[in-house]
This record gives structure tokens, C-alpha cells and sequence, in this order.
């Protein structure tokens, strides 16, 4: 158990909640990524459905590639993965003009 509390304080310094809803639905929420406004939260929601394939179900703000991304978690069932590309990409929108982000 102390392991896992570890674990989720560490995730929340690094700006990463999970968020568990009912059924098969999971808010990812992002923060850390706006260095104007570290608190900012980013999310991306998502559920299960009855084929076994992620769905959007909310991304805030929206991502212009997320058909690709749902497609590749689709294909590979890299949730993990899937996370640091949306990481990725609400970094990007916050980036200055001509910075590159990580």
C-alpha cells in the first residue's frame, strides 16, 4: 500500500491524475503543463466499449490528432503510451512560437 501511495503522490508532483468514473470511463487530467499556469488542467476522457476499444468521451482542450491517437491505442492496448502522446501534444499547444516541447 505505501507503495502505491508513492506512487500517486509522485503522479500528482509530475502533474497526472486518474480519475475513475462509473462503469468503463477514465479522466486522465493533466497539469504542469502550462508553465503561464502550471495549475491549468488538460483532460482527456475516455471509456471501453462493448468491442473492447477505447472512445473519446472528453478532451479539453480539444487535440487536432486525436482520431490518430485513439487509433493507435486501438491497435496496440498502449494505454500508457496513449497518455504520454496526449502529454505530448497539450505541451506542444503551450509552447512558445518556434520552441520545440518534450
Amino acid at each position: 500500500m505505501q507503495e502505491l501511495l508513492g506512487g500517486q503522490a509522485m503522479f500528482q508532483r509530475l502533474g497526472l491524475r486518474f480519475d475513475a468514473q462509473v462503469g468503463e470511463n477514465v479522466r486522465v487530467i493533466f497539469t504542469q503543463i502550462d508553465p503561464s499556469a502550471p495549475g491549468r488542467e488538460f483532460v482527456v476522457g475516455v471509456s471501453v466499449n462493448a468491442a473492447d476499444e477505447f472512445e473519446l468521451r472528453e478532451c479539453s482542450p480539444p487535440i487536432a490528432v486525436m482520431a490518430s491517437l485513439l487509433d493507435d491505442v486501438n491497435a496496440t492496448s498502449d494505454f500508457s503510451r496513449f497518455v504520454q502522446r496526449c502529454r505530448g501534444e497539450f505541451k506542444a499547444m503551450c509552447a512558445p512560437a518556434g520552441a520545440s516541447s518534450s
